[in-house]
């Protein structure tokens, strides 16, 4: 997702502009960041007979179409992976706002250009469009 809102700032900037040089390691930091946020989720998996004895006892009943013993507990306490879901999304909502308002920014500078209005005007459309898709997902 960041990808699109990035590539279509690209659009707009100069060949000599600073992101150009940024956006390699920017992208790095956040594909060893989607790898390692999920390393304290996978250090705190519970161990797995002590973690269905525990879902067993809170259970009173457990249906007879459910094969138990394939099930796997992931989180015997949910607050790690919520927090770090939490905060991986949390980054990932700013990095897209900063990109989206950078874009407004081109945006309104290419109305001063010799771009016609209407151009900008869809591109405008098409921004605001971009941004409500990517808060419905």
């Amino acid at each position: 997702m960041i990808h699109i809102f990035e590539a279509r700032f690209l659009v707009f900037i100069d060949d000599d502009h600073w992101w150009r040089k940024m956006r390699l390691p920017c992208f790095l930091l956040n594909y060893i960041i989607a790898f390692c946020y999920i390393i304290p989720v996978y250090y705190s998996m519970p161990e797995q007979a002590e973690a269905k004895a525990d879902i067993l006892e809170q259970m009173c009943c457990v249906p007879d179409y459910i094969e138990f013993d394939r099930v796997f507990v992931f989180a015997s306490n949910t607050a790690i992976p919520i927090k770090i879901i939490a905060y991986s999304l949390g980054f990932l909502a700013l990095q897209i706002l900063i990109f989206a308002l950078w874009t407004g920014k081109r945006l309104r500078q290419q109305i001063k250009k010799s771009v016609s209005r209407r151009t900008v005007e869809l591109q405008v459309r098409f921004q605001k469009a971009l941004i409500l898709q990517a808060s419905l997902i």
